[in-house]
């Protein structure tokens, strides 16, 4: 039994850019469109592949598998959750870390690219959202913005406002803005759920503007929300085609900018 185990093991192993694409077609395999429940094992494989990715990999002594397998755990979990969720599934960390490349998140990119984008993996991931590592990027992007939220209180400890605080970056110049940002990549599907579950009842606007220096956008209720999103040319004309066809439509002409 031991030496069966032993041969698996050793076929399961993953040395190639391949083998891990492999791994991820077959996990992949499993979703359509819907969820499913993960078993007992899964979660807890999840959770060990999360710490295991929250570890700085030069703490890791005199275990070259492992730390190879943290290394690529966080390259993972920064730029493809989903893949990251995959290989929790499909394998161990030890296997993982035989891995010997240099080109396995191109390797990623590629078959991410020609994967098919089931509902059900990213319905699935969100049902376990607290077991995945969350994007550093996007806690501080979220600071950011929570910061400029009218009437935000001043820290206890700080005089200045949480807007204030937010702007001090101690690696700048004087006066300097912080440049670049976070964008965070969720199914459509999900954006419009949210939108539908929390503004069910909101009117929503669309603002095709003459001039060129504004791109159009929808706008989801009062202008006072500042709820905006901004279209290229060409989905704006599907959606005002779409929106004509509309019984509950009223199509006027927008203010003038003075």
């Amino acid at each position: 039994m031991a030496d069966a185990q032993t041969e698996g093991n050793a076929k399961n192993r993953i040395r190639t850019d391949t083998d891990l694409t492999d791994l991820l077609t077959t996990q992949h395999a499993r979703f359509g469109d819907g969820a499913f429940d993960l078993g007992t094992a899964e979660i807890e494989q999840l959770r060990n592949f999360t710490e295991l990715a929250a570890t700085i990999p030069n703490t890791i002594k005199r275990a070259w598998v492992r730390k190879n397998a943290c290394i690529i755990l966080r390259d993972l979990a920064k730029k493809n959750r989903a893949a990251f969720f995959l290989c929790a599934l499909g394998t161990l960390p030890y296997l993982l870390g035989r891995l010997k490349s240099t080109t396995y998140m191109e390797a990623v990119g590629k078959w991410w690219r020609e994967a098919v984008q089931w509902p059900g993996l990213f319905e699935t991931m969100d049902n376990y959202s607290q077991y995945l590592p969350r994007p550093k990027g996007l806690a501080q992007a979220m600071k950011h913005y929570a910061a400029r939220l009218p009437g935000t209180p001043a820290p206890p400890d700080r005089p200045e406002s949480l807007d204030q605080e937010t702007e001090h970056h101690a690696d700048l110049p004087p006066g300097a803005k912080p440049q670049g940002g976070w964008s965070l990549t969720i199914p459509l599907h999900n954006l419009l759920d949210f939108l539908k579950d929390k503004y069910t009842d909101t009117p929503v606007q669309i603002h095709c503007p003459f001039d060129v220096r504004s791109p159009p956008s929808v706008q989801f209720g009062p202008a006072e929300w500042d709820m905006r999103m901004e279209f290229g040319l060409g989905i704006a004309k599907a959606v005002m085609e779409h929106g004509m066809q509309s019984e509950a439509t009223y199509i006027q002409p927008m203010e003038q900018s003075q």
